[in-house]
């Protein structure tokens, strides 16, 4: 094994952490903890138990440097594997990092399992590029290689997708604790007299800290008669005199009080704390102070890092050397230095902790705004959350950014405090404040969604606002339209003006404003154009917008967690299958962990659940069920305690439990009614319908349903008129006149067939079977309605003799005549003439060709008679193929199908090829149901149906082509790479398609041509 492996040094010791990790040992391992924790023994024990070769580089400032990075890397490879066939670093490679360490690790790793360790990472910067390298570089399966990063810091962002894959193990200090046997094994080890030290006492006083424990065991050692260490009696206070005596006794008076006024500031720039401590400029006291003493260094930005054992030591035994009072003289130094130098943040928090309110309400008057338009107010938050109540109330521009940062992460009490600070700003005409105050509290109340109603008296001063923000800039118009659309679209999307709101918000979501504003407008637009009106064509616009320009990492937490919620929400509406929506489901729930903002879930969970029980997926709805009981507790939010009365109830309708299912519907449409949001009403008031109609009560079915129909119409939702309307439909086809249900079928299958709606919630997949079967007869939307049978699954709802497509002829791929789901064709010989001339017709087109020109073309051979009556008798062969006579026309002289009683796979797709209507996502789709090979132009032997085959397959390549683009436009390259992957695979090479998964490939960072296929893409 290559590496610093190959013993043991004396005071080194097995960790027995790692028994208890070596069957969860991930692909990647992050071992993180203080200095002294043992992390590099830990990591050499990992090598030792992992077997190979250990290849070992200790990181180092230089390397931040990608080029030194590379070198020092490829170096450690050839010391550790110097008989291997190493490829050797190019100077291209520096600027192409990832390839290279792909190829490096590959050759590696090729004949064995090999372990990177790379040690002391905390010794680079943050955005030192090497993390992200090496992070996109193992992005495939890791196979035989394991990677090992050890640092004093937390995992780096670059492997936080790892993390949510299940491919990386953090080892932490709580770990790496010395535990009593190998404190016993540690004493062992270390030999001598230790001094009545025990195992369990060594464990306490050293609080678990393996260099700790040596120091106490080496002190306790046989020494100088005079020396202090050798009375220690086995105590935390043992630790703090062993360090006093061992490193701070021996500094001067001078650098030990400098050293005491370092440790009561946090760790900063080396020449910020010299600033505080009011060092000229240029004095090197506190570098080489940081350089000879044990538990202070510098790490790779210049900041000075004390450990924290030593400044408890410094405060047990020197706390008279600096007062409270010099404390925080330093620190408002620092701090309004670091303001200074442009670091806000550390700035802020540093007065704050310092107590220097006046300092600190100046620089948040002066700094808040644009933090704000950065979408940091989280920094806002934690430097005057401390700040004294009385100190903020007087004045209000603090006590609007007080409330402001604290939206995100407690909505209730923000808009607690806003409500009155409206009023006061109002009354004081403090006109500047004025309308963010109002956005923010709208902002409040939306993400609350409690009680819609606290939108009334805003709506109502928006004529005064607007004239307002006129005069006052776009910024102040852009930041009303935004509020006024959130208030309205929850509240009254009925209301005069909401059209005028909508547009202008529309229009400001276009133009180039702060990051996190056209987040939170882009999250505002998809709730309304999902469940509020499901108007997919908005929805698309929005959410691609929105791909573009989010950036989790410099989102707010309700940014991001309202992000999955809608995201979700859309899928739930569009998406056929739910494979995509229960995915968004999963990872949102993941997110609003992390983020500690569960109270997301319920609204996740409801997106998930419309999917789940439309479908009639019984056990992932019961599941999610589950999920969603977990978290109400005695304070839950009422309207998720309606979203599980709601789908409880849904399901028992589905066990055919009635009354139940009314027993439970009833209260969550009273809560929906009492929250005053206009959407919900309409949803649940639809569920009560059908429950009602189910149990016979149709008369009360029906005043239900008219109140849903004319709310979802007022509301000018196209999702709501689509359910209700289906509803309604369902309630006519089983009464004594069912021609009743067409009016209600043709308004919800016009708004469903122009949105594309994958959702019919409250009508079952039995009664949505029907409806389509019932609509198909009656020609309304017939194509919609197949598309629905189809998409949706629905053919196996309907009786046998429902099958509506009487004959369906297949051209692509291979030559089929399905009836009843079955082939036609049982002979094992395949009548050749028939099959040419429906070949020929296929190619002709519904208007068919001329019965002269189609016997030249088969028979060439024969003359005028003879081909007449070969013909008339390969029309009665091909008739009685097909099975039907009406399938075959023959008129004016010309042979054509009948589309009316045949449908053919060819035909489909040319007209797919041109029909409106059709999302790229759900063209593309289609056209690769249809698209099962090449037209099967071989049967008729005529090289002229060729063209004809080359339309075909334009026809499919384009569809594929359309939705790469739209991917690619939307920011979504692993899809866009995994669907232009399919398309060459199922449709040949393509010099487009190979160019769009090329382009794809390289913003993934991963070769496309050397097996992208391998990557795993997130979608």
């Amino acid at each position: 094994m290559g590496g610093p492996t190959k013993g043991r040094s004396r005071g080194t010791i097995l960790r027995h952490a790692g028994d208890a990790l070596e069957g969860n040992l991930k692909p990647v391992v992050w071992i993180t903890a203080p200095a002294g924790s043992g992390k590099s023994v830990f990591a050499k024990q990992i090598c030792r138990r992992s077997g190979g070769v250990c290849i070992w580089l200790r990181a180092e400032p230089r390397m931040a440097d990608m080029g030194m990075f590379l070198t020092s890397l490829e170096s450690a490879f050839r010391n550790a594997l110097a008989k291997r066939d190493l490829p050797a670093l190019a100077s291209q490679d520096i600027a192409y990092p990832v390839d290279y360490l792909r190829r490096l690790i590959a050759a590696g790793s090729q004949d064995s399992r090999i372990t990177i360790v790379l040690d002391d990472l905390h010794g680079l910067p943050a955005d030192a590029p090497l993390h992200q390298a090496l992070a996109d570089a193992i992005a495939d399966d890791t196979g035989d290689v394991r990677l090992i990063l050890v640092s004093r810091e937390t995992p780096h962002p670059a492997w936080l997708r790892f993390n949510a894959a299940g491919k990386v193990v953090t080892v932490d200090f709580n770990t790496l604790k010395l535990s009593e046997a190998e404190a016993s094994e540690l004493m062992i080890q270390l030999g001598g007299d230790c001094g009545g030290w025990t195992a369990s006492s060594l464990v306490q006083a050293s609080g678990g800290w393996m260099l700790g424990a040596c120091l106490l065991l080496q002190s306790a050692m046989p020494r100088k008669v005079n020396d202090a260490a050798d009375l220690l009696s086995p105590d935390s206070t043992d630790l703090f005199n062993l360090i006093v005596h061992e490193l701070i006794e021996p500094l001067s008076d001078t650098d030990r009080t400098m050293l005491c006024r370092m440790a009561r500031l946090p760790n900063l720039p080396v020449r910020i704390v010299a600033h505080a401590l009011g060092l000229p400029r240029g004095d090197k006291r506190l570098v080489r102070l940081a350089n000879r003493l044990l538990f202070v260094e510098r790490d790779g930005r210049d900041r000075l890092q004390i450990h924290d054992l030593l400044k408890a030591a410094l405060r047990h035994h020197y706390s008279d050397l600096v007062d409270e009072g010099k404390a925080a003289e330093l620190a408002t130094r620092a701090g309004k230095m670091l303001l200074e130098d442009g670091d806000v943040g550390e700035g802020l928090l540093l007065l704050s902790s310092s107590a220097a309110w006046a300092a600190l309400k100046r620089a948040v008057i002066e700094h808040a705004p644009a933090l704000s338009e950065q979408g940091e107010l989280g920094v806002i938050l934690t430097a005057l959350e401390p700040m004294p109540e009385a100190e903020r109330e007087t004045n209000l521009t603090m006590r609007y950014w007080y409330a402001a940062a604290l939206l995100n992460v407690n909505p209730i009490k923000a808009r607690e405090l806003l409500t009155p600070m409206l009023e006061t700003a109002r009354r004081v005409r403090a006109n500047e404040l004025l309308i963010p105050i109002w956005t923010t509290l709208a902002d409040a109340i939306w993400l609350e969604w409690m009680d819609c109603s606290l939108f009334d008296p805003l709506i109502e001063m928006l004529p005064e606002l607007a004239k307002r923000a006129k005069k006052q800039g776009p910024t102040y118009e852009a930041m009303l339209a935004r509020g006024a659309f959130a208030a309205m679209s929850f509240r009254c999307p009925d209301h005069k003006d909401f059209s005028y709101w909508e547009q202008r918000n529309l229009d400001f979501y276009g133009q180039r404003i702060p990051r996190h504003e056209t987040i939170r407008r882009g999250i505002h637009l998809l709730f309304r154009y999902c469940y509020g009106e499901g108007h997919r064509w908005k929805a698309d616009q929005v959410r691609t917008r929105l791909n573009q320009v989010f950036d989790e990492e410099t989102a707010s937490v309700a940014d991001i967690c309202t992000r999955y919620v809608v995201t979700a929400e859309f899928l739930s509406i569009f998406d056929a299958s739910g494979d995509e929506t229960f995915r968004a489901l999963e990872m949102g729930i993941e997110a609003n962990a992390r983020h500690q903002q569960t109270f997301w879930d319920g609204t996740l969970i409801n997106a998930a659940l419309f999917k789940a029980l439309s479908l009639e997926d019984r056990e992932r709805a019961r599941r999610y069920l589950g999920l969603l009981a977990a978290r109400l507790g005695p304070h839950a939010h009422p309207n998720h305690v309606a979203f599980h009365q709601h789908f409880s109830a849904w399901n028992h309708w589905l066990d055919g439990e009635r009354e139940a299912a009314l027993a439970l519907l009833l209260p969550a449409y009273r809560t929906a009614e009492r929250s005053g949001m206009a959407m919900f009403p309409v949803h649940y008031g639809n569920a009560v319908a059908a429950v009602l109609q189910s149990l016979g009560r149709r008369r009360e079915a029906l005043a239900w349903l008219r109140r849903s129909r004319r709310a979802a119409e007022r509301q000018s939702s196209p999702l709501l008129v689509f359910l209700s309307g289906l509803r309604g439909a369902s309630l006519a086809l089983t009464s004594a006149n069912p021609e009743r249900a067409k009016p209600y079928l043709r308004a919800a299958l016009a708004a469903g067939a122009i949105m594309r709606f994958y959702l019919h919630a409250w009508t079952s997949r039995s009664e949505m079977a029907a409806l389509m079967r019932f609509a198909i007869l009656n020609d309304i939307e017939a194509d919609y309605a197949r598309e629905l049978i189809r998409v949706l699954g629905l053919a196996g709802e309907m009786p046998p003799e429902a099958d509506l497509a009487n004959v369906q002829i297949v051209s692509l791929g291979r030559f089929d005549v399905l009836q009843g789901g079955g082939s036609r064709l049982t002979s094992g010989k395949l009548p050749r003439s028939p099959i040419a001339l429906a070949v020929h017709l296929i190619a002709a087109g519904p208007e068919g060709e001329a019965s002269e020109a189609l016997a030249d073309r088969l028979w060439p051979d024969l003359n005028a008679d003879e081909a007449r009556k070969r013909m008339k008798s390969t029309v009665y062969r091909l008739r009685q193929m097909v099975g039907t006579s009406e399938a075959i026309v023959t008129a004016g002289g010309r042979i054509s199908f009948d589309p009316e009683h045949v449908s053919i796979d060819a035909w489909e797709l040319m007209t797919l090829a041109t029909a409106p209507g059709w999302t790229a996502e759900a063209r593309h789709a289609e056209a690769l149901r249809l698209y099962r090979g090449p037209f099967v132009y071989h049967y008729a032997d005529d090289t002229g149906l060729i063209s004809y085959e080359h339309k075909l397959e334009e026809a499919a390549i384009e569809a594929c082509t359309a939705f790469v683009r739209a991917l690619s436009v939307a920011g979504d390259w692993s899809r866009a790479l995994r669907v232009s992957r399919e398309g060459l695979e199922r449709l040949g090479f393509r010099e487009t398609l190979h160019d769009l998964a090329t382009e794809a490939a390289e913003h993934l960072g991963v070769d496309f041509d050397a097996g992208a296929s391998d990557v795993r893409l997130y979608s």
